[in-house]
């Protein structure tokens, strides 16, 4: 009997080990961006220290839960850990509901037949596109491609560290690839996602183009410019663009936090 217990828990053990190595794995994906391309923010540092912390607490399960049992065995500690834990639950909620609301954003459809195509613009190095401007353009291109007559604006001023505004960097890209430039109109002032659907919308209504759009941006975004398009009264559907898998975990991290503030405070 005695050994039939300690396999039990030798078992357990096992588990929490694996589970701990896993999240240290996962905390590793989110520090690819940083050692890749220098790229660190608020999401991969979020998933880092989260990440991390859970996981180690996983490898040190036995003394993490007999702490806990230490801090449950008085009123002020029973109330901190049933804070935590509801703290816990509702960012739970709040991640997975916003989630859900990212995938069904990049299905929604124009209601007419020929949309104006926006695109909403990201980091320029120098004069050369940063990997999701490129996935982006690409989405673009291919719907311009197959739909001939649409036209597009290419949204995006010039941030630090770009020496041409996105937008022309788009324009460049999109040219060179064989698009007609006169499909192609330029906003090149604007230095946020509002700001690139307000000003790209302004471009819209000068150039006398259907002021239906078609937003174009990476997937996990999609959701928070939808919410912005409605505030702005901009009649829209959704492109997504593929978003390579190393970066994804970042900038998905960093995009709930957008959402929560773009609901919340704006």
């Amino acid at each position: 009997m005695a050994f039939n217990s300690d396999k039990s828990l030798k078992k357990y053990s096992v588990g929490w080990i694996a589970a701990g190595c896993g999240l240290l794995l996962l905390a590793g994906w989110f520090a690819i961006p940083w050692a890749a391309s220098g790229i660190l923010g608020l999401g991969n540092i979020t998933g880092m220290l989260l990440c991390g912390v859970l996981g180690l607490c996983c490898m040190a399960h036995a003394y993490v839960g007999g702490l806990v049992l230490r801090i449950s065995g008085t009123r002020v500690g029973r109330v901190a850990l049933w804070a935590c834990g509801s703290l816990a639950a509702v960012s739970l909620v709040t991640c997975v509901v916003i989630t859900g609301c990212m995938a069904h954003a990049c299905s929604q459809q124009c209601r007419s037949d020929d949309p104006t195509v926006l695109v909403l613009g990201c980091g320029v190095y120098g004069e050369n596109p940063s990997i999701m401007l490129r996935e982006r353009m690409d989405a673009a291109l291919e719907y311009l491609n197959a739909h001939p007559d649409a036209h597009a604006v290419l949204c995006g001023g010039m941030g630090p560290g770009e020496d041409i505004t996105e937008a022309e960097c788009m324009y460049r890209y999109m040219t060179e690839r064989g698009i007609d430039p006169s499909r192609l109109h330029l906003e090149s002032a604007s230095t946020s996602t509002a700001e690139n659907l307000e000003l790209g919308s302004d471009v819209i209504i000068s150039e006398g183009l259907n002021p239906e759009v078609l937003i174009v941006t990476s997937e996990f975004h999609e959701y928070r410019a939808g919410l912005i398009a409605d505030k702005l009264g901009i009649a829209h559907g959704a492109l997504p663009a593929h978003t390579a898998w190393w970066l994804l975990p970042t900038f998905y991290v960093r995009e709930l936090y957008a959402v929560v503030y773009e609901i919340m405070l704006r």
